[in-house]
C-alpha cells in the first residue's frame, strides 16, 4: 500500500480533503463542521478540495463500494486519489467510520483502491465495523501490601496471566501472517480481534490462576455469547482463550455445541 502500513494513526499533521456526507454516530455533519472537528484534532489543512497537498481524503457515506461516474465531485477525488497512489504519491483514504476513529484518537483502516477502465472500487477491510486498531496489550501491575493485599495479589496474578496469555497468542497468530486487533470504538469491548480469509473472529481471554477456573470460563463464555449477539447480522466466530488446558472436558463438549472455539496457552490449537 505504497508508503502506508493500513492504518491512519492519527489527524495530526495530515492535509485532508472530505468527500460526500459524513455521518458521526447518528449524526449527519456537514463537511464545514467535519473540517472544523479535523483541525482541532491537528489537521494541518481540512478543505472540499483534493490538491497535490492533499495526504488523506475522508469518504464520506456512499450507498455501495463501487464509483463509476467520474463527472461527479467525489467520483474525481476518488480517481485523483487512486491516480496519485499508482505515481508512488501515496493518499491516505478513510470512511466516515474512519474520521470518527481519528476524531477519537484512535487509529483508522488505511481503504485500498482498485480501478477498472472509469470505475474505482473501494475496497472494505476485513472486520469491517469490528476489528479496530492493532491490540496494544498491557503491561502488568503489581501492588505493596495493605489492608486488601490478598485480593489486589490474586487479582494481579490474574491480570498477569492474562497479559502473558495475550502476547503469546499474538506471537503465535504473528507467526501465520495474522494481526491481532482491538475492538472498533462502536464493537463490543472483546478482548482481541483477528481476520482470516473472509471469517473474522472475536476472543475473549481468561486467565486460570489465582481464580475458580470453573467460574472464569463459565464468564468466558456468557461474554463471547453476548458479543456474538451484539454483533448481529454479521457473523463472527467467537473464540474462548484460556491460559492453560481446562481441566473438565465438559467446557470443550459445551464450547464445541455452541460453536465456541476453545484455544489454550501455548500452542492454541484450533486457531
Amino acid at each position: 500500500m505504497g508508503n502506508c502500513n493500513g492504518w491512519v494513526t492519527s489527524l495530526k499533521g495530515e492535509d485532508a480533503t472530505i468527500t460526500g456526507r459524513v455521518r458521526i454516530g447518528n449524526e449527519h455533519v456537514n463537511q464545514t463542521e467535519c473540517m472544523r472537528r479535523a483541525k482541532t484534532k491537528g489537521a494541518h489543512r481540512a478543505a472540499t478540495d483534493i490538491s497535490s497537498s492533499t495526504t488523506l481524503l475522508i469518504w464520506g457515506g456512499l450507498p455501495v463500494n463501487v464509483v463509476s461516474d467520474p463527472d461527479r465531485e467525489y467520483s474525481r477525488k476518488l480517481i485523483k486519489a487512486d491516480d496519485r497512489r499508482r505515481d508512488g504519491d501515496h493518499v491516505h483514504v478513510v470512511d466516515e467510520a474512519g474520521f470518527a476513529s481519528l476524531l477519537r484518537r484512535q487509529p483508522a483502516h488505511c481503504l485500498r483502491l482498485t480501478k477498472a477502465r472509469r470505475t474505482v472500487v473501494v475496497e472494505r477491510p476485513e472486520g469491517q465495523g469490528i476489528l479496530g486498531g492493532p491490540l496494544k496489550i498491557r503491561k502488568p501491575t503489581t501492588r505493596e501490601g495493605n489492608a486488601l493485599t490478598v485480593d489486589l495479589s490474586k487479582l494481579d496474578a490474574a491480570t498477569e496471566a492474562h497479559e502473558k496469555t495475550l502476547r503469546a497468542l499474538e506471537r503465535h497468530l504473528h507467526g501465520h501472517d495474522i494481526r491481532v486487533h482491538a475492538p472498533l470504538n462502536t464493537a463490543p469491548r472483546f478482548d482481541v480481534g483477528w481476520a482470516n480469509g473472509s471469517r473474522v473472529f472475536v476472543g475473549e481471554v481468561k486467565s486460570l490462576s489465582a481464580t475458580d477456573q470453573d467460574q472464569q470460563i463459565r464468564l468466558g463464555i456468557g461474554q463471547l455469547l453476548d458479543y456474538q449477539q451484539q454483533l448481529l447480522p454479521q457473523k463472527v466466530t467467537p473464540v474462548l482463550i484460556l491460559e492453560r488446558k481446562p481441566r473438565d472436558q465438559r467446557w470443550r463438549d459445551l464450547c464445541h455445541r455452541l460453536r465456541i472455539v476453545v484455544t489454550y496457552a501455548p500452542k492454541f490449537p484450533d486457531v
